[in-house]
């Protein structure tokens, strides 16, 4: 009997298995996942996150107040000028009928679902290949890379994890399709398949991981007239996932999140690109300095986009040279490349330069890569091998501890924002954020000084402003709060706030003509705005003070 990739059975059985007997893989990757558990179980102890869980959860009413026809609805209509993601809305209603809006059990269910995806892989994987133990490692570094911290330890990326299970789910039945083609089965897989559409606009390539699992494991491209009849099986897929495309930019863009060409020009994000791609496979072998947001580059280093380029096309060029004799080496590759085109920033969504938790589904085929790498060598040279499986259980080991820490760095606002704030440079978003963080607790002093050095580094930005005004309107500086909020309506003309905390001081002030000036303001901005409907109704025509 031969494996998938041509080679003899009982000759890799020999020599390349590391231990024991058949069923020692099952045991293992349960005994991963329960590790992985563990370790993320201390999530439940952690609070939401204000960036991102509010816009998902907590101040969401389409989710917030759980399962009805209603709110099902919303979940298939709604874009919310971001994503059409039906299923995770969905995920998020459940969590809510359940546990209300205490974050334990949605940090739960998150673990719950990142164990279940660990299996699941290994599953799919040993499915699609044939080999359990390559599988085994894969599926470990996936569970227990401190990358994936981010997808798991953070309740709103939910759709990361929903994305993954239907990504694994695709794969199994894609190899269950190939090994008896058939209508039938062809649309159990594009059923399993819109499910993932119905996750995460990233599903759309998909298309293309079946394609480089057609090259490897599977060995259904012998030719280009056969690579094209592989392509048009695809064209379902391939048409939807131009659909969904389409559409997520559509909505990105109405909802104001894309980025023009005018604001950052195409060369600007082929330079992060191309140095983010490079930074990716840094996290992976070394995963430091791992935060929340990392801010696009202010300015590129020439030499850094050169040397990066340089790195790329070196090792395509290599993976080409001896993809023919190590084909793994051309899947894993470009399935590392193609999985995160949709988030390098070519289209630039949101200021960040690069995400952990776009690594989720992407480092798979660098993992494959390794895994399978190792077990070639020990083919070859199979003296190596207790060396090679130590290093990798000394690997795991490693990341079990570095993840364990990261994970603690996701307890609450304090810590991630405090923890991106140090490890990151020029972090606007970051020291704004943790400055919010230490308002909420009273701590002003320390607050103000965030604030003053996301200004720092962008004095155009305008929540910082709005937030140092606000320190201000607490130390009764009024004048100089109303110099931040004016900065921060100059920046940002449609913050409804700032008008709002404008009013406030000027009210503060005794001037009551322009505070209701602006009080009026934030409401044709935003009718239903409570504050300021309250503070109107407290000035009205007297010459009170509520101070």
């Amino acid at each position: 009997m031969r494996l998938p990739d041509g080679r003899n059975t009982s000759l890799y059985r020999r020599s390349a298995c590391f231990l024991v007997n058949e069923r020692t893989p099952y045991a293992l990757i349960f005994l991963v996942a329960a590790i992985a558990f563990g370790m993320y179980w201390q999530t439940l102890g952690h609070t939401f996150v204000s960036y991102d869980d509010g816009w998902h959860i907590t101040g969401n009413d389409g989710v917030k107040n759980g399962l009805s026809l209603k709110g099902l609805k919303w979940a298939f209509t709604e874009t919310n000028g971001i994503y059409w993601m039906p299923l995770t809305w969905i995920s998020h209603m459940i969590d809510c009928q359940i546990y209300g809006l205490n974050p334990w059990g949605h940090h739960l269910t998150n673990t719950l679902f990142h164990t279940i995806n660990t299996v699941v892989l290994f599953l799919a994987l040993t499915r699609v290949t044939g080999q359990k133990w390559p599988s085994l490692i894969v599926a470990s570094l996936f569970s227990l890379h401190p990358l994936a911290v981010e997808s798991v330890a953070w309740a709103a990326e939910r759709k990361n994890l929903l994305l993954g299970l239907w990504w694994f789910l695709t794969i199994w039945v894609y190899s269950w399709y190939v090994k008896k083609t058939s209508l039938n089965r062809y649309a159990v897989l594009l059923i399993v398949a819109f499910c993932g559409y119905m996750a995460k606009p990233t599903f759309v390539t998909i298309p293309a991981a079946l394609l480089l699992l057609d090259w490897w494991p599977l060995k259904r491209i012998d030719s280009y007239r056969r690579a094209f009849a592989l392509l048009l099986e695809k064209l379902p897929l391939l048409c939807f996932s131009m659909f969904i495309s389409v559409l997520t930019y559509i909505s990105q863009k109405t909802g104001g999140t894309t980025m023009s060409l005018e604001t950052l020009a195409l060369k600007y994000r082929v330079y992060n690109s191309l140095i983010s791609y490079v930074q990716y496979i840094g996290k992976l072998l070394w995963p430091s300095n791992l935060a929340i947001y990392y801010p696009f580059p202010s300015s590129f280093d020439t030499t850094q986009v050169i040397f990066s380029t340089a790195v790329l096309v070196m090792l395509t060029v290599l993976v080409l040279w001896y993809g023919r004799r190590l084909p793994y080496l051309i899947t894993g590759w470009f399935w590392f490349l193609c999985t995160l085109l949709p988030n390098i920033g070519i289209i630039q969504s949101g200021g960040q330069a690069m995400a952990d938790r776009y690594s989720y589904i992407s480092f798979i085929g660098l993992y494959v890569i390794i895994a399978w790498g190792i077990a070639d060598t020990i083919l070859r040279w199979p003296a190596l091998r207790t060396l090679l499986v130590t290093s990798v259980a000394v690997v795991l080991v490693v990341f079990i501890s570095v993840t364990w820490r990261e994970i603690g760095c996701w307890k609450n606002d304090i810590e991630v924002f405090g923890h991106a704030a140090k490890v990151t440079q020029d972090n606007y978003l970051a020291h704004n954020n943790y400055g919010t963080a230490l308002f909420k607790v009273r701590r002003y002093d320390e607050a103000m000084v965030q604030f003053l050095r996301a200004i720092s580094i962008r004095s155009d930005y305008a929540l910082a402003q709005l937030n140092l005004g606000n320190v201000y309107i607490l130390k009764a500086n009024y004048n100089k709060a109303i110099d931040h909020y004016q900065q921060a309506i100059r920046h940002d003309p449609y913050l409804v706030a700032a008008y709002y905390y404008l009013g406030l001081s000027y009210e503060y002030k005794m001037d009551y003509t322009k505070a209701k000036e602006f009080y009026f303001k934030a409401l044709s901005l935003k009718p239903d705005y409570k504050e300021a409907q309250e503070a109107l109704r407290l000035v009205g025509d007297a010459p009170m003070s509520r101070r």
